[in-house]
């Protein structure tokens, strides 16, 4: 998988800032704020990236 440079960038403020982990009571918040920043063709590699979740909050694989 290759991600655009400013993904990355997400992707490592999203880890820094929840330490890698996120609870499914602040999921929801958490998404809505990811989908402001990213495009939404990138919401699965970037959940999946930054805590290996899926876009409807399950901890599958994505695609």
């Amino acid at each position: 998988m290759l991600l655009r440079p400013e993904i990355v960038e997400v992707i490592h403020r999203l880890r820094q800032e929840h330490q890698g982990a996120i609870s499914d009571d602040d999921f929801p918040d958490v998404l809505t704020e990811i989908r402001a920043t990213v495009p939404e063709a990138d919401l699965p590699d970037v959940l999946s990236a930054a805590f290996g979740r899926d876009p409807d909050g399950s901890t599958g694989t994505s695609g």
